[in-house]
């Protein structure tokens, strides 16, 4: 029996968080959709293999009840409870509802990570609300796999792979029971081999050597009852589970399935990785196993990189060595040159540290030649790297060194900046520029009859910031002293930087900020509006098959899948059994190998011979060439080791054997029914000698090829117009010969 053929009702229950398409929830059982309640007369009478139902006989009315187990599901739609943020599914372990809670409310991606390695996760931006898109191919449980087909059974394998084995049992069709089988029929609502129409008295009578069915009779109806053992096995092929890395098994006491793992086998190269960052790892899909080739020049530990050099100290980071040299380190003195001609280096071959020692005088450079007078201008003489102190034009130590002669005037030196002053005595001029107050806001002048000065305010001048406050939180009030800025004494009000009143003062121009204006803290914020995108580049999702893009009317991002493009192996499944598929990941694109001898119909096994009836088994996908009785489709094919007839192949494709002309196979095919030549075959052609009896009863007429004339025969009486008796005596002479002949034979039987 085919995979196909051997699937069981169980598969209907595994769709469990897949979806469904049925919407009644009602156990109702096949007899009574047919015929009402079946009559009953024990519990046992009243199984409709429905998991959700209580099966019980009525004691009163001898007919079968089906009591619906309350919470029980069959399928994911029982389970709807018209919550669009829960996720409703029927647990196929205990066939219960369950209902997991989705993220109500996101707005990045980020928000929207469900850990589940077999979903691409994004979050509408327009909803925020989550969806977590599954990857083909991919899953993480049983239910990820279910593939819409009630005769395979659908699990999640290694490397989150599906894993398709055939259900025991099961049918899409008539033929899927077996054609030779006319008491088997197929019940195509619940895809099951219904083994019931075998007439019975006896269990003996309903036994269907099958070790994975229940068999019994139902004496009530006269019928067997052969019903699927679930789960179970007959073969190791039962329990294909499309992983190369197992070893599949059917145990012959319990029926069941085994999946032992292979030491070391790989399916990808995630599966060998092995923690070490020295190697490379692979999985060589040849022979399934593991290959962990060491990196050139890779290290785990500070050991691995010793350079055994003393002035580099040596570390392994990230699998990579790195010697890095040791600050002022040394082997020699000229390690230590410091390019500096004011120090003498020399290296200290104990610790290999350098030694620079300043020369006394020396200089590189004006710094070198400080003396602490401020008066004094110092500079080094690189041709002779020495120091020189020029005295400062101006420069001043003491308030004696600023006498200017004019008595109008307090002469001192200011202290810090080495220079004179000379401050007007107040109330004493001599001009104008005597009685400067160094008052931004007055105008000086001097009276040169009373020679007292006059300092007249200047109308709306300002001397400090404070007197600029425009009461504005926005505005930099400040009081201009410089005249090269502004005019001496003017208020300027400059708005401040990223300061707002309200949230226009905050546009910065771009479409993917949202404005705002703290009134607080009068600040402007700028926060990333989720989803919005200005440039291609911002809609980077970091996959490589797929072309990323920014709509530049809604700033939208788009992630166009690339057609053909893949990742991984698992991006390339065609639900094609006869191919195998691989992602190439040097151009990233599919490959698909037919596997020899693999179909999937009849047309997919032509062999163009004429003599085979090719037919595709769709238990095994193989195809298969039974040789037609009789047919040929060459000459030399139709030989029947006969050397007299001419074998030949038809257009028709049958044999024929065409009789040879002149041809024998042994003396007795060659009789010409001439009494008068002796008969043989050599080499399969006749030939007639003349007989010694005839050879002298006349003359000899030729009478054509291998019938030589063995005497006269002018009067035609003797058979075939041979007359060995005529001759020229009348045929007297023939009978005395006849006649002295019986005498020879008379003497010797005498003696």
């Amino acid at each position: 029996m085919s995979l196909r053929g051997t699937l069981s009702l169980s598969l209907i229950l595994v769709a469990a968080c897949s979806g469904g398409e049925r919407s009644d929830p009602s156990p109702v059982g096949r007899s009574e959709q047919k015929a009402g309640p079946l009559p009953c007369t024990t519990a046992a009478d009243c199984e409709d293999e429905n998991l959700c139902t209580q099966d019980s006989c009525d004691p009163l009315t001898k007919t079968c009840k089906h009591a619906v187990i309350p919470g029980c599901c069959l399928f994911d739609g029982q389970c709807n409870d018209s919550n669009p943020c829960t996720r409703d599914c029927c647990d196929p372990r205990d066939h219960v509802c369950r209902h997991k809670t989705l993220g109500v409310c996101c707005f990045y991606d980020s928000d929207c990570n469900d850990g589940s390695p077999c979903t691409t996760d994004t979050c509408n931006t327009a909803t925020h609300m989550c969806t977590n898109t599954p990857k083909p191919g991919c899953c993480t449980k049983n239910s990820d796999c279910a593939d819409n087909n009630p005769c395979t059974n659908d699990t999640c394998g290694a490397n989150n792979v599906c894993v398709y084995g055939g259900v025991p049992n099961c049918c899409r069709a008539e033929d899927d029971c077996g054609r030779n089988c006319e008491d088997v029929t197929c019940d195509t609502a619940k895809h099951q081999c219904i083994f019931n129409t075998k007439p019975c008295s006896t269990p003996a009578e309903c036994d269907d050597l099958n070790v994975c069915t229940n068999d019994s009779c139902d004496t009530s109806i006269g019928r067997c009852h052969n019903l699927p053992i679930i789960p179970c096995c007959k073969s190791a092929a039962d329990c294909f589970d499309q992983n190369v890395c197992t070893v599949d098994s059917c145990n012959p006491v319990t029926r069941l399935c085994g999946h032992a793992p292979i030491p070391d086998c790989c399916v990808d190269d995630l599966d060998c990785e092995d923690q070490d960052v020295c190697t490379t790892d692979s999985c060589d899909l040849a022979t399934r196993k593991c290959k962990h080739v060491v990196k050139p020049g890779c290290c785990t530990t500070a050991a691995h990189c010793d350079d055994k050099d003393p002035c580099t100290t040596d570390a392994c980071s990230a699998g990579t060595c790195k010697n890095t040299p040791i600050q002022k380190c040394c082997l020699k003195p000229a390690d230590c040159n410091d390019t500096n001609v004011c120090t003498t280096d020399s290296c200290d071959p104990a610790t290999h540290q350098c030694t620079n020692a300043p020369v006394a005088g020396c200089c590189v450079k004006n710094a070198d030649c400080a003396d602490t007078d401020p008066c004094t201008l110092d500079t080094c003489d690189l041709s002779t790297n020495s120091c020189k102190h020029a005295p400062i034009t101006g420069c001043c130590s003491s308030a004696a060194q600023c006498d200017d002669g004019n008595k109008c005037t307090a002469d001192s030196c200011a202290p810090g900046l080495q220079t004179c002053k000379h401050v007007p005595t107040p109330g004493c001029c001599k001009s104008g520029s005597d009685c400067v107050d160094n008052s931004i806001c007055t105008v000086d002048a001097c009276d040169t009859v009373t020679g007292l000065c006059s300092n007249t305010a200047k109308p709306g001048c300002c001397l400090s910031d404070a007197e600029c406050n425009d009461a504005n939180l926005c505005t930099k009030d400040a009081c201009v002293t410089n005249p090269d800025i502004a005019p001496a004494g003017a208020c300027q009000n400059s708005p401040i930087s990223g300061c707002c009143n309200k949230d226009g003062d905050c546009d910065d121009g771009k479409a993917c900020t949202k404005d705002v204006c703290n009134l607080a803290t009068h600040s402007c914020s700028h926060a990333p509006i989720s989803g919005c995108c200005e440039t291609d580049t911002d809609c980077d999702d970091g996959a490589a098959c797929t072309t990323d893009s920014c709509t530049p009317a809604t700033h939208v991002c788009a992630h166009a899948p690339k057609v053909g493009c893949c990742s991984k192996d698992a991006d390339c499944a065609d639900t094609n059994p006869c191919t195998s598929e691989s992602c190439e990941l040097a151009t990233q694109t599919c490959k698909y190998t037919a596997l020899p001898g693999c179909c999937q119909s009849s047309a997919d096994c032509a062999d163009s011979d004429p003599c085979t009836t090719d037919a595709c088994d769709l238990g095994t996908d193989l195809c298969t060439h039974t040789t037609i009785a009789g047919c040929c489709s060459a000459d030399a094919q139709c030989d029947d080791g006969k050397p007299c007839t001419k074998d030949s192949c038809s257009a028709s494709h049958l044999c024929e054997h065409a009789p040879i002309s002149g041809c024998c196979t042994d003396a007795a095919g060659c009789d010409d029914g001439d009494p008068c030549t002796v008969d043989s075959c050599a080499q399969s052609v006749c030939k007639h000698e003349p007989s010694p009896t005839c050879a002298k009863d006349g003359p000899r007429k030729d009478l054509g090829p291998g019938r030589p004339d063995l005497g006269g025969d002018a009067g035609g009486t003797g058979p075939k117009g041979c007359d060995c008796s005529v001759g020229e005596d009348g045929g007297q002479g023939g009978l005395a010969l006849l006649l002295l002949l019986a005498l020879g034979v008379l003497r010797r039987r005498r003696r």
